[in-house]
């Protein structure tokens, strides 16, 4: 008995959970759970059977602690269960664990879409798509394509307490269903979706191809190629001038041509689109400008001056009297010509025109075309001799501070070393104080002993 007495009394106690009771309803996804238990220890908060996660635990002097927990997800609408346990810290002994909580988080209502009408919407790529729907105030919109967040919006709200919402969802050709949940402040998400729709994508219709547009008259003919089954609107001014259908050709590209109602002159915009039989619209061609009713400045000179005009010669335009050659042999000799001098101006003489040369005597003047400056290239040559006349300076420099260096060098060495004149100078001196020093050695020597005499002479030899 003493040793299970002792047993009870180390045991961790279970601790207390006092913000949630059975049955409780709550209106946000993350409930407060809090309670008391004893100092030193953890709390594990156990959700649906699942680790959630650990409380805080805020110890106390009277040896009872507080602790609080948020679930750290936000909880899905519907039924919940919890379990607390406590763990000592010091020992890492657990307690039994609390007694099973039942509890709800009410749910929030999901959205309903209302666009595309009738739950389907067809649309050539690469339209996009409009998606819209009513939420409740305050609630955020979740779109989903294909399963998918696709994107998410907060709705504006309303005096009525329903708000609007759209969306433009980015969707590849093919088709696609969507639907939509909402989500409010606490993170709780409505456990059912929305309505269902699909979107159907297609390829659109190939656009047709204008070959030529002409005007004849005061009407426009527009001719070109397009899909087999194709009917081809042709739009002028941005007005529907009208319409040709395309007769189907083996290739599946038909040739059509049309003509277009009476215009008034000027200048006119054409515009081609096609179609099919279900509706479905191509792109539209390019803007061309067509001119009716208005002639050419080109023509205009053709029909002022003909081609085959020939200006007259000089002496066609000459009147038959001034043809005549005048000899001079009636008129009378003025005192110049007489005295042999020329006074006045001297008249140059005619060119000799042929019959068959074709004089031009038009007065326009003529036009010298000029050819325009090219002031990218002529800025860059600029700037390259600029650069090269920098560089040509700063090398000048460079190689002056070094011949200022080698000078200085040399002349450093000169000055802190001797002349080659005071080195001879020592020299001799060197020189004339090693001979007197020899001088005087030898005159501290004493005198060599005099040479020895010469031998006697061999005595003669004896008479017989």
């Amino acid at each position: 008995m003493a040793i299970s007495a002792r047993a009870s009394d180390t045991a961790v106690p279970s601790p207390t959970l006092l913000s949630v009771y059975e049955s409780q309803s709550f209106s946000t996804g993350r409930p407060l759970i809090a309670g008391v238990t004893k100092n030193d220890t953890r709390v594990a908060v156990f959700i649906d059977d699942t680790l959630n996660g650990l409380a805080q635990v805020t110890n106390d002097p009277s040896g009872t602690a507080h602790f609080s927990y948020y679930p750290f997800l936000s909880l899905k609408p519907g039924i919940h269960t919890v379990v607390i346990q406590a763990e000592k810290i010091a020992t890492s002994e657990r307690s039994m664990s609390s007694s099973v909580i039942t509890f709800r988080i009410w749910d929030i209502s999901a959205p309903t879409l209302i666009a595309p009408e009738g739950g389907v919407m067809r649309f050539d790529h690469p339209a996009r798509a409009i998606v819209a729907g009513l939420a409740k105030n305050d609630l955020t919109v979740n779109l989903h394509v294909d399963g998918m967040l696709a994107d998410h919006l907060k709705v504006r709200n309303h005096s009525s307490g329903t708000a609007n919402f759209a969306f433009n969802p980015k969707v590849a050709p093919g088709t696609h269903t969507v639907f939509a949940t909402s989500t409010d402040a606490t993170g709780r998400i409505s456990s059912k979706t929305s309505n269902m729709v699909t979107l159907v994508v297609e390829y659109p219709l190939p656009m047709p191809t204008v070959m030529s547009v002409t005007s004849a008259g005061d009407t426009i003919v527009v001719s070109g190629v397009a899909k087999n089954g194709s009917v081809v609107e042709v739009l002028i001014d941005g007005v529907k001038d009208g319409e040709v259908a395309v007769k189907d050709h083996t290739s599946g590209t038909a040739w059509f041509a049309y003509a277009s109602k009476a215009l008034v002159a000027g200048d006119h915009a054409v515009v081609i689109v096609a179609h099919d039989a279900s509706g479905k619209k191509s792109l539209s061609s390019r803007s061309r400008t067509v001119s009716v009713g208005v002639q050419t400045q080109a023509s205009q000179e053709t029909e002022q001056e003909p081609e085959d005009a020939v200006p007259p010669t000089e002496s066609e335009q000459q009147p038959e009297d001034e043809k005549q050659i005048d000899t001079g042999a009636d008129r009378p000799q003025s005192q110049s010509e007489q005295s042999g001098e020329v006074k006045g101006e001297v008249e140059k003489s005619p060119v000799d025109i042929d019959a068959d040369t074709e004089v031009k005597t038009s007065a326009e003047p003529q036009e010298v075309s000029v050819k325009p400056m090219n002031w990218p290239l002529i800025s860059g040559v600029v700037i390259l001799a600029f650069l090269v006349i920098v560089f040509v300076v700063w090398y000048l420099r460079q190689k002056k501070e070094l011949i200022n260096k080698s000078i200085d060098r040399i002349f450093g060495e000169t000055e802190s070393s001797p002349s080659s004149d005071s080195k001879e100078q020592k020299r001799e001196e060197v020189r004339e104080e090693i001979v007197i020093k020899e001088k005087k050695a030898i005159s501290k020597e004493p005198p060599l002993p005099p040479p020895p005499p010469p031998p006697p002479p061999p005595p003669p030899p004896p008479s017989p």
